[in-house]
């Protein structure tokens, strides 16, 4: 009894050891949730969620994962804490978004980038600097008080409670054998020493660091506290572990001693109780979580390695490229969960935009909204140290920013959130008045006074008569706020006949600064620069255009290191050339790679040139050189980039007053136009000349809509008309032509440019509204193309490696309805067009007329097979009555149209896609669905007959098998109309190149014709399967082998394959030539063949054309659907109205029961 005592005892000890932390008051543990040495644990308030803290510091705010890997410490979870509020000041996660800015979450958790709401209930210590960058703590007096990030503050390290039952081994502990992985609060990996055979172990100091080393790590030490883990407490004995931390000799320093660490450790992260030593003792110990120091005799009964794994150094690199996309790039691969990127382009605080990885990459696109600096962070902070990118900035189109600038004004009162919007209304009104005013003023009586006083200007607003001054700001934007809750910046767009203005006074508003965002003007003999960018003067001077874009830039001049300034000489000197002999350097032609390279960073050069306007004339010597490129160098790859420069050129050009220009060589012709509501550009003409060369007479921008004799192939052979909205806009508008194909080059090389091609270029118009089009006519190289090629329209789609191919979505060839007119290219977007040629696999010229003619034969019989099935049915009311024969009649009128579908498409020779032409496409598809649908209805019917015998008949049999077989494909084509109303525009050209006609085409054909069509084919072979092992299975043929019964068998076999429909199995795989050849031999022969079965085939119905024609006299029964009769028998079908689905057993053969035969 006694030793069950001290047993219980024992084991309560021990728990009481293992939960060494203070407890939150209030809340019970959970059995199996522990906390690190020195950590308490507290549960949330809303959820009950066990989280375990430390306090650490005082440290800055920068410091807040320093010894605490993963930290979540937020002031949200603060809040959360169930525990008694510190009397310390503790730091939160905010920051200010920028020096004198409103604060923002800065945590490296799932709430980065959150606005601290509560801006205005900072406290602020008036002896701080507003323009210092700050962060938010929160004072156990004021709440939250404004301090500089460099503080000594306290802060907390909070972590997740670790579970036994859910800790498993994880990456990075592959040197440590049989080791645990913890993340938080310090990365390493654990494991516990086991001696001979399972037992404890017995060893010295530097004994267990020998083990520990032949292990693969270290003695204990960076993660001393996660020591008392529940597995290592069940597997020691007294938890007296060797501590990997030596002291020095004096007792004055004391290090790690791992295998890479031997760092010096802070006397204020000592964890000594009582600190006494003895001689020799110098050596680390860990015994009830207390340091300890033993000397190298002691024996130590447990021992725990560790093997620490380092944060990893993850790089994220914000860049802009060629293509002007943004792009974020990894060093490693990282969820795109944990990436967060920001931006200030739209409002005040960072705002999260998108990203999308490329394809199993380490790169992402990134989503800009708006002009302004983009950058991104993570929030893995377990695994990788925490790192943010630098700030990009992404501009759309530069030319845009010459006149937007950035404004500082300072209110006379306190504003409020809230009262923004009505604010931000005055502050317009007013900065527009004194915009307009001082340029006004400046206009009359110069910038000698440049000091302009407020009531000097308003004594001028109040002399003079002045326009309206709405147009003086184009746009507005808020862009900051700051902490003293007066000052603003904002971003204003002024009118190019506005100046900006110097700081002053104007109507209880103060203009701090007016600074461009983004070009620094130019003055005396230094050209307009854009950010970054700088001049050398000949005087020894560097002009630097510095700053950012949200708070403006300006000039900085430096003096350059070693220049001379040199004086010029008034006297004049003549030199005598007799004697001086001239020697011409050897000039080394350049390769064609790198004539293309240097033609690529000249173009730009010129594109991205924000700093001097670039005239049509500084263009000539690049497009001299791309000329020579597109003529000369066959087999050089020009890449895509060259083609987006080429279109970029033409928006960055100035055309200095002049309403268009054109730059034209003999390979390649760029024309520019800048249109507007009051001279609207409609297109482009390129007239017809004797030589095949680009000449300048050539090209004509047109402002009317083209008629038909600018369409005229005699007169024109490229003709571009623009929708018309483009005309009710002011638009830069650009065409680029091409002569030939040369910088177009796909690598599959399947297609071949029939035409020029033309690059468009409407502003930054990608693809029209409303259903408008862009429709380029063109007069095609080769009119006439070989068999095995087809004319159609494409354009050029480009590929991520600067690679492209020919790509026909979105536009169609509609060929000239007159002769002597130019086809038509109508396309839905705007790129880089062409007309051209591309290969089929086609059948030989005698297979395809051998295959058309058995085609017209089939169909032709079919026709009169059907037509006399119909016949039959309107003259004997008894054959038509019959519920079978009503099936057969409805799949044969189907038939009927799918046949004469087919004479049509093959005699009627479509060449445009006209009314006709999309009906008959509409009717052949109807028909073919709808003959299908009734197949599905025969081969369901004769299903249930010849294997089903006890089946209930259903109700409106007929009703329901119409519904379906007719109303099913007008839902599908109603489906797809309804998604593409121009499903039926474009041809549908089969291995026939002869045989043309409208039709659904790419993912419309195969879901709308191939997969009605492969469905219904599996079920009706499946249903054919079944029937014909019912059928062969009989025992009448098994037992007696009846040669007649093996007969009617195969005969009924044969009827089924063409009820069914499964020749048209064929027309799945009619590329091939064979399958081609079985399809046209089976499918366009079903009516016939149906004919033969259904007339001549069927006894009963040709004895009743017998008695119609006086051939032959027979007593009138009526027709079932028993209509074949067994001869050598002698039976004759039913002429009860018994239906077989009502008998009682199944018939043993087929003589008989023949009415299973449907």
């Amino acid at each position: 009894m006694h030793l069950q005592i001290e047993v219980i005892l024992q084991a309560a000890i021990l728990l009481l050891i293992w939960i060494d932390s203070p407890i939150a008051y209030g809340q019970e543990t959970y059995d199996t949730t522990y906390c690190p040495i020195g950590y308490s644990i507290f549960f949330t308030k809303s959820k009950n969620t066990p989280y375990c803290f430390r306090r650490k510091g005082p440290e800055t705010f920068a410091d807040k994962y320093k010894d605490c890997a993963g930290n979540l410490y937020t002031s949200k979870l603060y809040n959360e804490m169930n525990i008694t509020k510190p009397d310390y000041v503790i730091w939160t996660e905010y920051k200010s978004m920028h020096p004198g800015g409103l604060f923002v979450d800065w945590s490296n958790t799932k709430t980065i980038g959150d606005k601290f709401d509560a801006v205005y209930d900072v406290t602020i210590d008036p002896t701080l600097d507003l323009e210092e960058e700050l962060c938010l703590v929160i004072d156990p007096v004021s709440n939250y008080t404004a301090v500089k990030c460099n503080e000594q503050q306290y802060s907390f390290c909070v972590i997740k409670a670790y579970d036994y039952k859910n800790n498993t081994k994880g990456e990075g502990c592959e040197g440590l054998k049989d080791s645990l992985r913890f993340w938080s609060p310090e990365s390493t990996c654990l494991s516990a020493l086991t001696g001979v055979g399972g037992g404890a172990v017995r060893a010295t100091w530097n004994q267990a660091q020998d083990l520990c080393t032949k292990k693969g790590g270290s003695l204990l030490n960076r993660g001393w506290r996660l020591s008392n883990y529940p597995m290592f407490r069940n597997s020691g004995i007294n938890y007296t572990y060797p501590l990997g931390i030596v002291m020095s000799s004096d007792y004055s320093l004391l290090r790690y001693d791992a295998t890479n660490d031997h760092s010096e450790i802070p006397l204020g992260e000592w964890n000594f109780q009582n600190f006494f030593y003895y001689n020799d003792t110098l050596f680390g110990s860990l015994h009830n979580d207390i340091w300890n120091l033993v000397n190298s005799s002691y024996i130590f009964y447990d021992v725990i390695c560790e093997h620490s794994v380092p944060l990893e150094d993850l790089t994220l690199d914000v860049a802009i490229d060629l293509e002007n996309k943004l792009t974020l790039i990894t060093n490693d691969t990282l969820s795109g969960d944990d990436i967060y990127c920001f931006t200030d382009s739209v409002n005040r605080y960072p705002v999260k935009i998108n990203k999308k990885r490329v394809d199993e990459t380490n790169e992402f696109i990134l989503k800009p909204k708006d002009d302004g600096y983009y950058w991104c962070t993570h929030i893995n902070t377990k695994k990788y140290t925490v790192k943010e990118s630098k700030k990009v900035l992404f501009v759309r189109e530069k030319q845009s920013l010459i006149n937007v600038y950035a404004i500082k004004l300072k209110n006379n009162k306190l504003y409020k959130l809230d009262d923004l919007p009505k604010l931000f209304k005055v502050w317009e009104a007013k900065l527009k008045e004194y915009i307009f005013y001082r340029t006004k003023y400046i206009n009359v009586y110069g910038e000698i006074n440049s000091n302009i006083t407020e009531d000097v200007l308003k004594s001028f607003k109040n002399s003079v008569f002045v326009q309206n001054e709405k147009t003086v700001i184009l746009k507005m934007k808020l862009k900051r706020l700051y902490m003293d809750r007066r000052t603003v910046l904002v971003h204003v767009e002024l009118s190019p006949d506005m100046k900006p203005v110097t700081p002053g006074f104007w109507d209880q508003m103060e203009i701090l600064s007016m600074k461009p965002v983004f070009y620094c003007k130019g003055f005396d003999t230094i050209p307009q620069m854009a950010l970054g960018e700088s001049f050398d003067t000949a005087a020894c001077r560097t002009h630097t255009c510095v700053g950012n874009f949200n708070e403006g830039v300006q000039w900085v001049t430096t003096a350059k290191a070693n220049c001379t300034t040199y004086v010029g000489i008034d006297k004049t000197f003549r030199m005598q050339d007799d004697g001086i002999a001239i020697v011409m350097p050897s000039v080394v032609p350049s390769s064609p790679e790198e004539q293309l390279e240097q033609v690529l960073q000249d173009l730009d050069r010129l594109v991205n040139n924000g700093s001097t306007p670039v005239m049509v004339e500084d263009i000539d010597d690049v497009f001299n050189q791309v000329d020579d490129i597109l003529q000369v160098h066959d087999t050089l790859e020009i890449p895509g980039q060259l083609l987006h420069l080429l279109d970029r050129l033409g928006s960055a050009i100035e055309l200095n007053g002049s309403r268009s220009a054109a730059a034209v060589r003999g390979n390649i012709a760029l024309l520019m136009a800048d249109a507007n509501p009051g001279h609207p550009v409609r297109g482009l003409k390129i007239a017809n000349r004797d030589t095949d060369v680009f000449t300048d007479d050539a090209f004509e921008i047109i402002s009317t809509v083209p008629n038909s004799t600018v369409l005229d192939s005699e007169n024109n052979e490229v003709v571009v008309h623009l929708p018309q909205s483009v005309s009710e806009a002011s638009h830069r508008i650009s065409f680029v032509v091409f002569r030939n194909d040369r910088a177009f080059q796909p690598n599959e090389g399947l297609y071949s440019v029939n035409s020029r091609v033309l690059s468009i270029k409407v502003g930054e118009v990608t693809q029209f509204e409303n259903g408008e089009v862009i429709d380029i006519h063109l007069s095609p190289l080769t009119v006439d193309p070989i068999r095995n090629q087809s004319r159609t329209c494409a354009y050029w789609e480009f590929l991520n490696n600067g690679s492209g191919y020919w790509s026909q979505e979105g536009c169609t060839l509609i060929r000239a309805t007159q002769p002597g007119m130019l086809d038509t290219c109508r396309c839905t977007h705007l790129t880089h067009f062409a007309e051209v040629l591309f290969p089929r696999s086609v059948f030989s010229q005698k297979d395809e007329d051998i295959l058309e003619l058995l085609t017209i034969i089939g169909c032709c019989l079919s026709l009169f097979g059907l037509i006399f099935v119909g016949v039959t049915a309107a003259i004997f009311r008894s054959w038509r009555r019959d519920f079978n024969n009503k099936i057969w009649l409805q799949l044969c009128i189907a038939i009927f149209m799918v046949a004469l579908s087919f004479l049509i498409v093959i005699f009627a020779k479509f060449d445009q896609c006209n009314v006709f032409c999309m009906l008959t496409g509409i009717v052949l598809h109807y028909s073919v669905l709808a003959s299908f649908c009734w197949m599905l209805v025969a081969a369901v019917l004769s299903y249930r007959r010849l294997v089903l015998v006890f089946t209930r008949d259903a109700s409106h049999k007929l009703l329901r098998a119409s519904a379906f077989s007719w109303g099913a494909p007008c839902a599908v084509i109603g489906v797809l109309l309804s998604i593409n109303p121009q499903s039926y525009a474009g041809p549908f050209e089969e291995k026939t190149p002869s045989t043309s006609f409208c039709y659904p085409s790419g993912l419309g054909l195969w879901l709308a014709v191939y997969a009605p069509i492969a469905l219904i084919l599996l079920v009706n072979w499946t249903l054919f399967f079944l029937i014909v092992r019912s059928v062969f299975a009989s025992r009448g043929i098994q037992r007696h082998g009846d040669t007649n019964e093996a007969l009617r068998c195969a005969s009924v076999s044969c009827l089924l394959v063409f009820l069914f429909g499964l020749p048209w199995i064929f027309g799945l795989f009619a590329y091939n030539v064979v399958a081609a050849y079985f399809f046209t031999l089976t499918a366009t022969y079903q009516g016939l063949m149906l004919f033969l079965f259904f007339v001549l085939g069927n006894k009963k119905t040709r004895d009743l054309w017998l008695n119609k024609l006086k051939i032959k006299q027979t007593r009138k029964v009526p027709v079932t659907s028993s209509t074949y009769s067994n001869r050598s028998t002698g039976w004759r079908g039913g002429t009860q109205g018994m239906n077989f689905e009502a008998k009682a057993s199944k018939p043993k053969s087929l003589a008989q029961d023949d009415s299973r035969f449907s």
